[in-house]
């Protein structure tokens, strides 16, 4: 488990915690694309992605924030603080988690997915993520392992904050998808979009759910 796992109230769970495991069958009428949500593709809608996906901040249950504190609520960013002017937001990742494969979600995942997704022109994430959907002219780096700081042409811009939750801010996998950009490889664009097709299984995620068998028929 994380070092700070996140933790749902009881009260949200009126049938009880449930039993980890087990296997969901999920029939949908859209095949999916591929695994490469950060290069657009998609999994076949009817909810796939957001159950493979984690982003670094949650919409909901916003009802249990009081109005004077109504910001999203901490997701792979545990929590974040604003400078004095407004103007700059450093973020605190959440420390030991790890993708489903055992590799440690870090600062890099989050830097690959801006970097190297949402920045790079020739790359387009599904949801339609662009840099002007954090603001024009902002500016995301890393600190460390666990905290990365956003700088903002505007003060205090929180409305930004909503948008890096799902579907707009949802890294990936680094340590999988970087060896196969282009930036990195002899790739084309295209072939990092396909990368890793339908029939690729156990692409590492976050959610709650990894895939393990897909048929076409």
């Amino acid at each position: 488990l994380p070092k700070e796992p996140l933790v749902f109230k009881t009260a949200n769970m009126p049938d009880g915690i449930g039993v980890y495991g087990d296997t969901m069958r999920h029939v949908i009428g859209g095949r999916p694309e591929g695994w490469n949500y950060g290069a657009g593709q998609t999994q076949g809608w009817g909810g796939i992605d957001i159950g493979l996906s984690e982003c670094l901040t949650r919409t909901a249950p916003l009802f249990q924030v009081e109005a004077k504190d109504t910001e999203p609520l901490p997701n792979l960013a545990k929590s974040w603080d604003w400078s004095s002017d407004g103007h700059k937001l450093t973020m605190h990742l959440i420390e030991g988690a790890k993708w489903s494969d055992g590799a440690p979600f870090n600062a890099d995942d989050v830097m690959f997915y801006w970097d190297d997704e949402v920045v790079d022109p020739n790359v387009s994430p599904l949801n339609g993520a662009t840099p002007e959907t954090f603001g024009v002219g902002t500016t995301l780096k890393k600190i460390d392992d666990y905290t990365v700081e956003w700088a903002f042409k505007e003060a205090f811009p929180r409305q930004y904050l909503y948008a890096m939750a799902y579907g707009t801010f949802c890294p990936g996998p680094s340590h999988i998808l970087k060896p196969q950009h282009p930036k990195y490889s002899k790739n084309t664009y295209d072939q990092f979009k396909n990368a890793f097709p339908p029939e690729y299984m156990n692409m590492p995620v976050m959610g709650a759910w990894v895939p393990v068998e897909y048929r076409p028929d």
